[in-house]
């Protein structure tokens, strides 16, 4: 896909996050029906996943040990289709920024190529992101002296900003490029000179995506529903939320991983 060229209209020749959030404020509206489709499945398949395995299937579920044997094979579908999904909506994002059409059926056929691909990407992600979680876990769990228990909180949180502000744009590339890119280090490369700028865009995203699990800790804590429910309500709330904002957030990173490529490739051509 790295071939395709930006149409000048939709062009920002320098990252600003307002523009940026601006262009994708109009992508979005542009084209709501076929995000929002996709966004929608990806909430669905969340939802039907954790009935299956959480509640139905579950060892001790409603079904017992029985309906435990399938948790696995179910887990792997769910993976599936959400690794299937997630690369359709950017292609579908990256496709509509240039003016090209795309089906949900053209997004949804050309992901199958580049499935292992993304998913291994986001497995050392996880792996990646697993680094600061266990310092943080480390520090809150420290009986010790209290100074060293905020350096390992402080420090576990400032390399859990780092490391999701400097591949954040980690997934994009691997869908947006070539095969053979070296996607990590594309990603980190383009964050030169933008870093401070795209903490703030971290940020943003970051709090937005959370706001549904805010609000219901509170619910929570004041008890208005029962302790049991909690995750389901969380699951149904969250995803709900989930079908807007994501495709605003991935056309947010799109056009943001695009400026900076081409705002990079212009200085090397000067």
């Amino acid at each position: 896909m790295s071939e395709h060229i930006i149409n000048q209209e939709n062009t920002i020749t320098k990252l600003d996050l307002k523009d940026t959030i601006q262009q994708a404020f109009k992508l979005c509206k542009e084209n709501y029906k076929l995000f929002i489709l996709i966004s929608s499945l990806l909430s669905l398949n969340s939802i039907i996943q954790f009935i299956l395995i959480e509640v139905l299937f579950k060892s001790d579920g409603l079904l017992g040990t029985a309906g435990g044997v399938l948790n696995f094979p179910l887990m792997m579908v769910g993976i599936y289709f959400s690794v299937m999904l997630n690369i359709s909506l950017i292609t579908s994002i990256y496709n509509r920024y240039h003016n090209e059409t795309c089906t949900f059926k053209d997004a949804f056929q050309n992901s199958k190529s580049i499935f292992w691909t993304y998913f291994g990407v986001h497995l050392a992600l996880g792996i990646i992101s697993m680094i600061p979680v266990s310092i943080i876990s480390r520090g809150l769990n420290y009986s010790g002296v209290f100074i060293l228990k905020g350096v390992l909180v402080g420090f576990g949180s400032l390399l859990t900003l780092y490391i999701s502000t400097v591949f954040m744009f980690t997934p994009i590339a691997t869908v947006i490029e070539d095969k053979g890119e070296h996607y990590f280090k594309r990603s980190s490369y383009l964050m030169k000179g933008n870093f401070i700028k795209l903490i703030g865009l971290a940020f943003i995203m970051k709090g937005m995506f959370s706001l549904p699990s805010y609000y219901l800790r509170l619910i929570k804590y004041k008890d208005v529903v029962m302790p049991t429910d909690i995750r389901l309500v969380q699951i149904l709330v969250k995803n709900g939320f989930q079908i807007f904002w994501m495709p605003l957030s991935i056309s947010v990173l799109v056009i943001a991983y695009l400026t900076l490529r081409n705002e990079d490739l212009h200085i090397k051509d000067v």
